[in-house]
């Protein structure tokens, strides 16, 4: 969307955001595996103040991610050793 040619942000959804023993819920497994999932960035959630939130739609993307319905895949936090070689990128010893 542009005003006098200025881009403005498309308008938040005020979906109601779940905490994280609702998100555990959801997903049938418990508060401490969805922290390592938010810990890991598998789910998008926010920090309001001490509390942590999650978005409903996060929920959703990150199980049509895991169940292959969704083209879109985390990125992994390191690349492969393949991925470095073929930018050139040194390799570690225990790789060869």
């Amino acid at each position: 969307m542009t005003t006098r040619g200025h881009m403005t942000a498309p308008p938040i959804a005020t979906a109601r955001l779940l905490t994280v023993s609702e998100v555990a819920d959801t997903l049938s497994c418990g508060r401490t595996l969805v922290y390592e999932l938010l810990g890991k960035g598998e789910i998008g959630h926010i920090k309001i103040g001490r509390l942590t939130r999650v978005h409903p739609a996060q929920v959703e993307h990150f199980l049509r991610r895991r169940m292959g319905l969704d083209c879109v895949e985390a990125p992994s936090r390191r690349p492969s050793r393949q991925q470095r070689i073929s930018r050139g990128a040194p390799t570690l010893p225990f790789d060869r």
